[in-house]
């Protein structure tokens, strides 16, 4: 029988090395480089003045785009394209003084502020998916939000009264929404897994950390690892929200963060992971053995 249950993770004694779990579970879609579609970019030639701070990305859209630089408020840069009116494709000097290609919001130049980046595109919808894969059909007890177009709410992910959690260590938090400044102009809220993306259960991660279908614990609340991004890579979590001014507001923080295993008791984890240690150990007595060995035969020679 399932229960809700709000975990409290009461201390842990010491921070432990994140486990790399089988490489059964790595997907191909994290280590592949997104390639830009030049015909969905809009050329321009300009010259535009940074309004606020704002980072520099290889890739139009925070949760695959990582970051290659910076342009700080009131600098002027060449624009060089436009996507969807949303991104723009800018020339920049890196921190050694060379001229690069990246990306930035359109809103962070001046005379742009004002505009609704949200409202106007339909790659900031969600819609229920038609993708097919292991999440597919995994929508259940979500609703939607906003008629027909908007956000699919789902309720807090269940876990079983005699589940344990393990410790994977500290992770750097940040949150993602539908929008094409999180995901891209040509996001389509299909999850790499075939999923629709669900607030209170989508989160984003790297599934040579975490796999897929996991079930993880932030701050008390369960998560379901059904998504992952370029940008989201080793100790890195995005979590999935209902909206891009909810994302700016929970911001960016380091927690610990916990893998739920259930039916396992405390004790079973305890001694799974005592039982690792020790063949961890016997084989590299074995080891130090046989090397002790191999260096006595080569004296004797």
């Amino acid at each position: 029988m399932k229960k809700k249950i709000m975990i409290m993770v009461l201390c842990v004694s010491t921070l432990m090395t994140v486990p790399v779990f089988g490489e059964e579970n790595v997907s191909s879609q994290t280590t592949d480089t997104i390639q830009i579609d030049e015909s969905e970019v809009t050329a321009v030639q300009d010259t535009v003045t940074i309004a606020v701070d704002t980072d520099v990305l290889d890739y139009p859209g925070r949760k695959e785009g990582n970051v290659i630089g910076e342009v700080l408020a009131e600098d002027e840069v060449t624009r060089t394209g436009t996507i969807s009116d949303i991104w723009s494709r800018i020339l920049f000097e890196d921190e050694n003084g060379e001229q690069q290609t990246g990306y930035i919001p359109t809103s962070v130049l001046e005379g742009y502020e004002e505009e609704d980046t949200e409202e106007n595109v339909e790659a900031g919808i969600i819609h229920k998916s038609s993708g097919k894969g292991i999440f597919a059909d995994a929508v259940d007890g979500v609703t939607l939000t906003g008629g027909d177009e908007g956000i699919l709410v789902g309720d807090v992910v269940t876990a079983s009264a005699d589940s344990a959690l393990r410790p994977l260590g500290t992770f750097r938090i940040t949150h993602y929404c539908p929008c094409s400044i999180c995901c891209g102009p040509w996001a389509n809220g299909v999850t790499s897994t075939g999923s629709t993306a669900v607030t209170n259960r989508t989160i984003a991660v790297d599934p040579t950390v975490i796999p897929y279908g996991s079930k993880v614990v932030i701050d008390g609340q369960v998560y379901i690892a059904e998504d992952c991004g370029g940008a989201i890579k080793n100790n890195r979590i995005d979590i999935y929200v209902g909206s891009h001014a909810e994302a700016e507001e929970k911001g960016v923080y380091e927690t610990e963060v916990y893998l739920l295993e259930e039916g396992k008791s405390s004790e079973e984890t305890q001694s799974s992971a005592e039982a690792q240690t020790s063949r961890e150990v016997q084989s590299s007595g074995e080891l130090q053995e046989e090397n002790t060995d191999v260096q006595a035969e080569n004296q004797g020679e």
